[in-house]
């Protein structure tokens, strides 16, 4: 249920920003995916991440829109095996039909045959850095 539900309130808020002339960042409420890339250069891109299950079909209208119908990014690459990050690897990877690349030690968390371990909440100190503030919103 609880997975669901971010993904409904997921599809009610994705957007999408351009952080650089080569940087489209797409917003899935709790989580982002990143096309890198110029819009000029439609055979020349990059999938950082994939979202949530549901996020396959605003990423690849966003890859259109910004790249072209028949573009497709040369890979897609994961940070990490979160469900928020890996959910439309599969739709998006055969849909493309693209390598899709990972540290090896994520290797066991992609593929579902661990688990990763809880957080340890005597770990403290929260954010390490500061953040920079929000780049300009620039709606596709």
């Amino acid at each position: 249920m609880g997975t669901k539900m971010v993904e409904l309130l997921s599809k009610l808020t994705t957007s999408s920003k351009e952080a650089s002339l080569d940087i489209l960042v797409l917003q899935f409420t709790i989580v982002n995916a990143f096309m890198v890339g110029k819009p000029d250069k439609a055979s020349d891109w990059i999938l950082v991440d994939t979202g949530l299950e549901n996020s396959a079909d605003f990423i690849i209208e966003s890859a259109e829109k910004r790249f072209g119908e028949s573009s497709r990014p040369q890979a897609i690459i994961l940070t990490h095996g979160h469900f928020d990050h890996i959910g439309s690897l599969i739709k998006l990877s055969n849909h493309w039909d693209i390598p899709v690349y990972a540290h090896e030690l994520e290797l066991p968390y992609i593929t579902g045959n661990k688990d990763y371990p809880m957080g340890d909440p005597s770990v403290g100190g929260g954010m390490v850095a500061e953040m920079s503030p929000s780049f300009p919103s620039h709606q596709y």
